[in-house]
């Protein structure tokens, strides 16, 4: 039994689950889901914390169903009065309207976050509880079905109505499996039953029984009502007040039974959210290290010859001697030319990196990523192509203290044309196939930074887009919640 008169310890782990919920970060690509954590808050918040905090709260009776099935007239003749619109043109009621006598009207009119109109009205059912008449759960108008559903999350007992013509329809069994997943008892009425359509009731109990649902529903046939009026006979509706009565005075004697199978129903319904969460999780966590991989391969392959700029002249053939010397003074460069070069490396370098990367995103999903991610990453590009040249001068300082810049650029243009010169033999010697490997490996590493960095970029996007999930947190509220309430 689940009964709460202060905020005790259920109360606090309903509210920690909230939080938690709310913590979670979604995208535009995962509006559903958004959606779905959505209701689940707006149920802890609005329907269980209120019936915790005092079990007295009038019972709502909500009464829902497709376009046309007769809602509202079965809602006024409940009522006792005309309190609902009827007619033809549909959908008839946009707002929700709240029926209740004044003794046990409700203080607020926002229910589930959704304004509602209220009338009163004082038949003896109304003495027992509240009727909520809902906009059609097959409107066209997503806000009408919005606000439809909404209802349905706040109902302590469901009159689902649908018609002999609009029972099989589709949307409307979706809405009734959501309203069958939040444990609160539900009562089928299948309206407007004539001699042509009877065969309805035995196929309607059937589909009511594959759904696991019990199929003793209400039958009510086809009525003629008079002009001017907008309810059944109360012969007519006898049979459906007996039934709202008996299931009322069940729910009352249960007490906190009913708030136990909702919160039961929002505690595996929490895990469902949090299992579909953890496999984007994982969808991303695969596509970052299959795109890794890829990535590595085309930072080993990328053309680098093709970044070549001319830095030095070609040295004489005849290496020794005066020739040498002068090849050398020719190839000097002050502090000024040696930036452009260097800058002249970094333009080519990162002109072929960035339509290497930009050829690999288009084939991406959506391609669309490409365009956020590749303008960033020319500034990482550039940082990995200045800090390949601060390596390359630690390189070489120790082993010259003259034509220091030549022997830098040398060694520039060997490894970007992948192997040592005849520049790069006649400074380095026997140690020129070592010292160019080196600077390939180097350089070949930070490119491979970039286009790790692009990958992270890609992914960061699609997290963007879907959000970010922590769900550590939302499991742990959930087991504790169940702890409390089994406790």
């Amino acid at each position: 039994m689940v009964v709460v008169r202060e905020e005790g310890p259920i109360v606090i782990a309903v509210g920690d689950l909230e939080d938690a919920l709310e913590s979670l970060s979604f995208g535009a690509e995962t509006s559903d889901l958004r959606q779905e954590r959505d209701r689940l808050v707006n149920m802890l918040r609005s329907y269980v914390r209120p019936r915790l905090l005092d079990p007295s709260l009038t019972t709502n009776l909500v009464v829902a169903g497709p376009t046309g099935s007769g809602k509202s007239t079965l809602v006024n003749s409940l009522a006792g009065v005309d309190a609902s619109a009827t007619g033809a043109l549909r959908p008839t009621t946009d707002t929700p309207l709240i029926v209740a006598s004044r003794a046990n009207a409700p203080v607020k009119t926002i229910v589930g976050g959704v304004e509602c109109d209220l009338t009163f009205a004082e038949s003896p059912l109304l003495q027992e509880l509240s009727l909520v008449d809902t906009p059609d759960i097959d409107s066209t108008e997503i806000e009408h079905r919005s606000r439809a559903e909404r209802m349905i999350d706040e109902a302590d007992l469901l009159v689902f109505v649908t018609s002999a013509l609009r029972y099989a329809d589709d949307v409307p069994w979706q809405v009734l499996r959501r309203a069958m997943s939040r444990g609160v008892p539900i009562i089928n009425v299948l309206n407007r039953v004539g001699s042509a359509t009877s065969g309805s009731i035995v196929d309607f109990k059937r589909r009511l029984r594959d759904a696991g649902l019990v199929d003793d529903l209400i039958v009510i046939t086809e009525q003629h009502i008079p002009a001017l009026t907008h309810h059944l006979p109360e012969t007519v509706v006898a049979s459906l007040r007996e039934r709202i009565m008996r299931d009322h005075l069940e729910r009352l004697a249960e007490s906190g039974q009913v708030v136990r199978r909702v919160l039961d129903a929002i505690a595996w319904q929490t895990l469902e959210l949090t299992d579909t969460l953890d496999d984007l999780n994982h969808d991303f966590e695969a596509l970052e290290a299959e795109m890794l991989i890829e990535a590595g391969e085309r930072a080993e392959v990328i053309d680098l010859p093709t970044a070549g700029v001319t830095l030095h002249t070609p040295p004489p053939k005849r290496v020794r001697g005066w020739r040498a010397r002068l090849w050398r003074r020719e190839n000097r460069v002050g502090e000024e030319e040696m930036a452009r070069r260097r800058g002249q490396v970094v333009e080519r370098l990162s002109l072929d990196i960035e339509s290497d990367i930009r050829t690999w995103m288009s084939q991406s999903d959506p391609p669309w990523i490409a365009k956020q991610v590749v303008p960033e990453i020319r500034k990482v590009m550039d940082s990995a192509i200045n800090g390949w040249f601060v390596f390359v001068q630690r390189m070489v300082e120790p082993l010259t203290r003259r034509d220091h810049d030549l022997v830098e650029l040398v060694l520039i243009d060997s490894t970007l044309t992948g192997a040592p010169s005849s520049a790069a033999r006649l400074i380095f010697g026997d140690d020129s196939d070592e010292m160019v490997h080196r600077s390939i490996r180097e350089l070949r590493g930070r490119i491979g930074v970039v286009y790790s960095q692009t990958v992270s970029g890609v992914v960061a996007g699609y997290r963007l887009g879907h959000g970010h999930f922590d769900t550590e947190e939302v499991k742990s509220a959930v087991a504790d919640l169940v702890t409390t309430v089994g406790a």
